[in-house]
């Protein structure tokens, strides 16, 4: 079995074409910005649970103490796991962004099928013209074998 990484799955933009790319990549700094937007909002919580735990030493309600406490530990464990979310999407974020400017200078090969056929129809002529060519040679083709044919049986008169 070989080595699979699952962070190599997100980053294939193989088969994308440059704006489903950009959009592809749009999504993880919007995903990023989320987490950036959370961790503020724990921040927040955090300052204000460590208010509550000053408040209840100074009237010396010590089960308010430990319940903010555990609060402030709760608050601070998610933001460390938002901070290691953020700094993975920072990375993916940044490879796609290279992978993206990567797509966006590879050549862009398209087929214009009314500018394909009008060049088919300069090198064999158009369709109709093409047409009765092809019956010309039929009727040609068909006029020779008669003749043979002809002549085959004046031979055996």
């Amino acid at each position: 079995m070989g080595d699979h990484d699952p962070m190599s799955d997100d980053l294939d933009l193989h088969g994308l074409s440059p704006a489903q790319a950009r959009e592809y990549t749009a999504q993880f700094v919007a995903n990023m910005k989320e987490l950036e937007k959370k961790r503020g909002e724990l921040k927040q919580q955090f300052e204000t649970w460590e208010q509550r735990v000053r408040l209840a030493k100074q009237h010396g309600k010590d089960d308010l103490v430990q319940q903010a406490m555990q609060r402030l530990k709760d608050i601070s464990e998610r933001h460390r796991e938002l901070g290691r979310e953020k700094r993975d999407l920072e990375v993916k974020v940044t490879l796609l962004k290279q992978r993206l400017r990567e797509l966006e200078r590879q050549p862009r090969l398209s087929i214009n099928a009314n500018a394909l056929l009008e060049q088919l129809e300069q090198v064999v002529g158009s369709e109709h013209h093409l047409k009765e060519s092809i019956s010309r040679v039929e009727a040609d083709d068909k006029l020779e074998e008669l003749r043979r044919k002809m002549n085959e049986q004046s031979r055996e008169e």
